[in-house]
């Protein structure tokens, strides 16, 4: 189940973002998902490096 989340951001950063989205054939939502989906697969991939290192 997709949930909306609100976040603040300049105006002019905003439109630079979707210009460059936009660019990429993409859109600012599809962008930052894939963004979330890479910040919290790198936690993981540090925390299985951290289990190897002991092993």
């Amino acid at each position: 189940m997709l949930k909306n989340i609100t976040l603040s951001a300049e105006q002019q950063l905003i439109e630079l973002a979707r210009n460059k989205a936009t660019r990429e054939n993409s859109t600012l939502n599809a962008q930052f998902h894939d963004w979330l989906e890479r910040y919290v697969s790198t936690e993981h991939q540090l925390i299985d490096y951290d289990l190897l290192m002991e092993q």
